[in-house]
């Protein structure tokens, strides 16, 4: 484990931007089959700076809010498509008409008319033992399922700026714009987001670690792994693209909550695509 303790670099920092080109900038092509898909390769694989400069994003800086309003029309809102309400009759026809039930159901059926009336009573007896057991575990199954779209934090500590602001200074040809530490609703956040996490926080959206802003972070990731102890994070690329998710000790995972340290991250992947 590769761990910077630099506490200090966690704050806000200024930057320097290029602001004759900052107008002019082009959203990057997007290297995914489907729109707001996961990068290719997969973001574990490669330096956090790739993906930075994949979105034109500046880890002491952020996102300008022009870009990030940009990211948000182009990927969509950070959220989970609601599931479908669950039906208990939907369910009770399912358990009924699975292969297993219609055989017994037959077997019911045969032994009614050859008169085998214990035969019939005892099958018939399995059949109901069969499908109430199956009902009772599909139903808390899709309420569980149903329950996942409230998992996530509401909101996120973001890094933005805004190039147009009157507190920032010209220099030559360039001007220093200071990036702010500033929560937004969790649905707003955007790949390139560069996301601020600490002790207690509930993660927003799938994120690459940067370098040098890493301080003894660990996650909680027993919703994704289930895994009861908290998994240590580190910076480093990782060269096995189908790893595990609880080896892609580089990457922090939405959903899950940060037991220990702080890091700043850039997102990679939001909504249904975390």
């Amino acid at each position: 484990m590769k761990n910077l303790p630099n506490t200090t670099s966690m704050s806000p920092s200024p930057t320097m931007i290029d602001t004759n080109n900052n107008n002019n900038s082009k959203p990057p092509a997007t290297t995914s089959d489907e729109k707001g898909g996961p990068p290719s390769p997969p973001p574990h694989t490669r330096t956090a700076q790739q993906i930075l400069q994949e979105y034109q994003a500046d880890p002491s800086c952020g996102l300008s809010n022009d870009r990030a309003a940009q990211l948000l029309t182009q990927y969509g809102p950070n959220q989970l498509k609601p599931p479908e309400t669950p039906s208990a009759w939907k369910i009770f026809l399912q358990q009924v008409t699975s292969a297993m039930n219609l055989v017994l159901i037959a077997a019911v059926a045969v032994s009614f008319a050859i008169h085998d009336w214990i035969a019939a009573g005892v099958v018939g007896a399995l059949v109901i033992l069969n499908v109430s057991v199956g009902f009772t575990q599909e139903w808390k199954a899709e309420r569980v399922l149903a329950s996942l779209a409230s998992v996530g934090s509401p909101v996120a500590t973001v890094l933005r700026h805004d190039p147009k602001s009157t507190s920032s200074t010209r220099v030559g040809q360039s001007r220093i714009v200071e990036g702010k530490a500033k929560s937004v609703p969790s649905v707003d956040v955007v790949p390139g987001d560069i996301i601020l996490v600490k002790i207690g926080d509930v993660v927003p959206a799938d994120a690459r670690i940067i370098p040098g802003f890493l301080s003894n972070l660990e996650c909680d990731e027993a919703l994704l792994t289930g895994e009861s102890m908290p998994v240590s994070k580190t910076a480093d690329p990782i060269d096995q693209a189908d790893c595990p998710v609880g080896d892609r000790t580089n990457m922090i995972y939405s959903g899950s909550q940060v037991t220990k340290g702080r890091a700043r991250c850039v997102v990679t992947m939001t909504g249904m695509h975390t």
